[in-house]
């Protein structure tokens, strides 16, 4: 039997059969944003994971190939074996990050479990980690830029109030 958490589908394999019973939920239910626990600087219960020997599970920063068009570039997250975490501390704030499950049959194909979640770094600290779900790689990648944007420009002006103010400080601290 493999599991898929509670975010996305249960499915059930039967091996002796050929039988696959899978309820999953639709996007509209999924949750806008997902927080993840962190410990001893490890990702606990990531979105998708498939437990088993012949499950193929990952947690990847994506980013775009600036060489090739369209192509999407994935740094895969060190996965110890045995547990179901990844390595968190390469992440960052802003990190677009991929979560995927996929079940190898056995066979020259794979089973029709591919799961992935795409989702954007919103909060990061050292024991929780909060992502912002993506529909996509590209948009995923897409939503990092603009939010490292906004953040960018968003410091940029209080940093120009924090030196107006540290000028009125000294203008009335000396005098006139």
């Amino acid at each position: 039997m493999a599991y898929c958490d509670g975010l996305f589908s249960r499915t059930t394999h039967h091996l002796s059969g050929s039988k696959v019973a899978e309820t999953s939920k639709t996007s509209e239910q999924l949750p806008e944003t997902v927080t993840l626990k962190i410990s001893r600087g490890r990702i606990l219960d990531p979105p998708v994971f498939v437990p088993g020997r012949r499950s193929r599970n990952w947690c990847a920063i994506l980013s775009f190939d600036p060489l090739k068009s369209r192509s999407v570039l994935r740094e895969f997250l060190q996965f110890k074996p045995g547990t179901s975490t990844y390595n968190a501390e390469t992440l960052r704030a802003f990190s677009p990050l991929e979560f995927g499950s996929d079940w190898d049959s056995g066979t020259k194909h794979r089973d029709p479990v591919h799961k992935r979640f795409y989702g954007v770094v919103i909060d990061l600290t050292p024991s929780s980690l909060t992502l912002r779900r993506c529909s996509s790689a590209n948009e995923s990648i897409r939503l990092a830029s603009r939010l490292r944007i906004s953040h960018h420009e968003a410091l940029l002006a209080e940093l120009k109030s924090l030196r107006a103010r540290i000028s009125e400080i000294e203008n009335a601290l000396l005098g006139p």
